[in-house]
């Protein structure tokens, strides 16, 4: 470790004072003697640059680190102490060969090393002579306090100078450079012991032992280390983890009312620096930080519409409002924080004259750090832009501030804040022009609620949204409407069922025919049906309008609702345009996720001019919210394909059979002369193949058996995998009669070509197949199959496969 270029004026005193110390510790162990025996001080100074060159990487220390220390340390006991200084300097210059510095720099380094160990072999000196009056049997004693005396001197002096060089505390440089490193000069009695198996060996069984005990000792801190550095950097990741998870379900929680991650990473630095100030412990400043990232999450619980209401809020609107905090303070209490965060954030909107909620808490009753984020984040707040208004500049929010003092805000607390607020104002400035110029450029279209005790300042400009909500308001059955709409969407996990509802509320008040709601499908270029009121279900997934044409086209470019009359419906350039014939206007609005279209709402009337602006204005205000509904749906169907899909054939499972099974059923009873063949299938000598080569194999012959069932049916019957090797297919209109002609195909197909197992086995693929047929055997779906099952058996034992028609050819 060497002093950096520039160091400060204190810094360079502490280089200094080592310098002086390790010349005084240099004066004094020259006059110490002589070597006694060159062979065994070549001996260690052999071993401690092989040690040098053995490093180790360890936990919490950027560098490796090497075992030349304990080689070297050796000396002490049995060498003149500057015998064991010069070990060391040749050691350090062994490490460090490979590394190119200039001149100077070596020198430098190594005068302040030679200093910092020269103190260091002093005091381990001094501490082995004072542990040795018990005589040769405490020598693992002495050893161990000398090296702790050596580790404890030089960690010391040098964490004295990093801290002086970058302004920290001791303690904190001497955690991160030799916390980690007291291992290695804890091993002095084991470096001092193989020194000693060398130096008075007795046979070459000795010199044998030591080497072994270096490779040994070696191997073994190679393999601990790692794992724990390995561990803790595991640790470290879950919680970096567990910091962004909370981060951003803040900020996405801090979205429905306008907020940014901008705000909660202020709010979080500024309620920091005035715990600081007012002289919170660390451990307070970390609950602080914690809360003040979560203070808000309890709005999850708080309607959109409530949030994103532009005029004065009813009472039983403000008490809804109120009840975040508690919402919030539940949240995070399930969390389980060691630290009292739910308190803060259960507090952060007391008053100091008791006129907060939800507790009505009044003075020092009010938690200190609840008193601390409510000053902060009011302030933020304020100086930042709102969708509902402008950034108050920082002279105008203090003016507010002060105001306060006394009513909402801790005097005291908020005077100190006032008072080093402008040690970082340039700072918090360039920030919000940073976070202002994101905003504008990202176009966002949320809000928040209005801090009441500001809602009175001429200087409140209203978003595009705000005006919109209170053009909206003009027409309350458009109110109505969009108060039911977005109670509806998303209110059921059956996303099918309230969207249907929700577009038969928006169809009804806009006086549509059709409102179809089309999602994004950007392999086919175009947007599919989804969801509709007014077109038939078979329409559904099948129906499309492609991305890039038409009127479609053109919303989703602009980024906004276009209303057309007078307009053919080839004009919304329709894959399928019968059932549009007849309408004469349409309204198109996209459904937007961060400024991307990610599906359509198209609105159709069979009179000319049935849209004006007030539907366009309604649409683009739950546009947002069918976006995510509809996103929400997608994610939810994929995961019911998932569920009801079986992994190895990738046909449906036994959850998605039986119900197609009872639906084919109802529809056969609904059509006159309806009827439907069930066929229970078994893939013969499949455990034979698992055992004989793997279930891997065996997973094979059932894909390729499930693919052949598959291509051998019609493309609207249904095969489906139900157990181990059983399938079983619904086929529907198939009259009894025909039966055993299909088995017969399903059969020759199956087994016409064997299948490749792997590793050059092959196997060919047999079934046995029962059948029952509605309604000539039963009416009832559970008998039906149970039918077929008992004559799948039956087909089995009268067909039964020997050993060389079923399985395996090899090679």
């Amino acid at each position: 470790m060497k002093p950096e270029d520039g160091s400060k004026p204190a810094a360079a005193f502490v280089v200094a004072l080592t310098c002086v110390a390790g010349a005084f510790a240099v004066a004094q162990m020259l006059d110490a003697g002589t070597v006694t025996s060159w062979t065994s001080f070549l001996l260690i100074l052999l071993l401690a640059c092989i040690g040098a060159r053995i490093r180790l990487q360890l936990p919490g220390l950027e560098r490796p680190v090497s075992l030349a220390f304990p080689f070297a340390f050796a000396a002490i006991p049995v060498h003149p102490p500057w015998a064991a200084w010069l070990i060391l300097l040749v050691a350090d210059l062994t490490e460090r060969l490979p590394e190119h510095e200039g001149v100077r720099a070596l020198l430098g380094r190594w005068v302040y090393q030679g200093a910092l160990s020269a103190v260091g072999v002093y005091c381990a000196l001094r501490a082995y002579a004072a542990a040795s009056v018990g005589g040769e049997l405490y020598w693992p004693v002495a050893t161990a306090l000398g090296a702790i005396a050596y580790f404890v001197a030089v960690s010391v002096l040098d964490s004295l100078r990093g801290a002086a060089e970058q302004g920290r505390p001791v303690w904190s440089i001497w955690n991160r450079s030799w916390f980690w490193a007291a291992p290695i000069y804890l091993l002095a009695p084991f470096g001092v012991s193989v020194a000693r198996l060398f130096s008075d060996a007795r046979s070459g069984w000795d010199a044998v032992m030591g080497g072994a005990l270096i490779v040994l000792a070696f191997w073994y801190l190679n393999t601990y280390f790692p794992r724990l550095k390995q561990q803790q950097h595991h640790a470290q990741q879950l919680a970096d983890i567990r910091q962004r998870a909370l981060e951003t379900l803040a900020v996405a929680i801090e979205a429905k009312d306008g907020s940014t991650a901008g705000h909660l990473q202020r709010v979080k630095l500024l309620a920091s620096r005035l715990a600081r100030t007012v002289g919170c412990t660390s451990e307070e400043i970390r609950t602080l930080q914690l809360a003040a990232l979560l203070h808000d999450v309890g709005k999850v619980g708080v309607p959109d519409y409530i949030l994103q209401k532009p005029s004065r809020l009813t009472d039983r609107e403000f008490q809804e409002i109120t009840a975040h905090a508690s919402i919030g303070a539940g949240i995070v209490s399930a969390m389980d924080f060691p630290e009292p965060v739910d308190d803060i954030v259960l507090s952060h909107h007391e008053h100091w004259d008791g006129s907060g909620y939800p507790r009505g808490l009044k003075g020092d009753e009010i938690p200190r750090l609840a008193r601390i984020l409510t000053v902060v984040d009011c302030f933020d707040a304020l100086v930042s832009d709102r969708p509902y208004r402008k950034a108050l500049p920082i002279e105008k929010a203090v003016e507010l501030l002060s105001h306060q003092s006394g009513k909402i805000f801790d005097p005291e607390i908020l005077d100190r804040f006032l008072m080093e607020l402008p040690a970082y104002e340039d700072e918090l400035m360039k920030q919000l022009e940073l976070e202002a110029q994101l905003q504008n450029d990202a176009k966002p279209n949320v809000r928040t609620v209005r801090q009441t005790w500001v809602e009175k300042e001429r200087d409140i400009v209203y978003s595009s949204r705000s005006a919109a909500m209170q053009k909206l308001s003009r027409r309350p059955d458009h109110m109505v409407a969009f108060y039911e709409a977005m109670t509806l969407l998303g209110a059921d996990l059956r996303y099918d069922r309230s969207m249907a509802k929700a577009l038969a509320i928006i169809a009804d008040i806009c006086g549509a025919e059709i409102c179809a709601l089309l999602l994004s499908n950007p392999t086919k270029k175009a947007y599919t049906l989804q969801s509709a009121v007014g077109l038939p279900e078979l329409s559904l997934g099948r129906l499309s309008i492609p991305q890039d044409r038409g009127l479609v086209g053109q919303a989703a470019s602009l980024r906004i609702p276009i209303i057309e009359d007078d307009t053919p419906a080839a004009e919304l350039d329709l894959h399928d345009a019968r059932h549009f014939d007849e309408m004469q206007s349409s309204l198109v609005s996209p459904l937007l996720i961060e400024d991307k279209p990610v599906g359509m709402l198209l609105l159709c009337s069979r009179h000319k001019g049935a849209f004006d602006h007030d539907q366009s204005l309604l649409l683009s205000l739950l546009s947002e919210k069918l976006a995510s509904t509809l996103i929400a749906a997608q994610h939810l169907r994929k995961l019911q394909i998932q569920a009801e899909t079986d992994p190895v054939t990738k046909l449906p499972n036994s959850r998605a059979c039986y119900p197609r099974l009872e639906q084919e059923i109802n529809r056969a009873r609904r059509t006159k002369g309806g009827a439907v063949a069930i066929l229970f299938m078994d893939l013969d000598g499949l455990k034979m193949i698992n055992d004989s080569f793997g279930h891997p194999a065996g997973d094979k012959l059932l894909a390729a058996t499930a693919l052949r069932l598959r291509n051998s049916l019609r493309s609207y019957d249904f095969v489906a995998r139900i157990g181990g090797d059983e399938f079983l297919a619904v086929l529907p209109g198939v009259a009894a009669a025909d039966i055993p002609q299909t088995i017969a195909i399903l059969k020759k197909a199956v087994s016409a070509q064997p299948v490749a197992l792997g590793n050059g086995n092959l196997a060919k693929p047999f079934v046995s197949i029962g059948a029952a047929h509605y309604p000539t055997d039963s009416d009832d779906p559970d008998a039906l199959v149970g039918l077929a099952d008992q004559r799948m058996y039956t087909n089995k034992e009268a067909s039964r496969h020997t050993l060389d028609e079923t399985p395996v050819a090899g090679d």
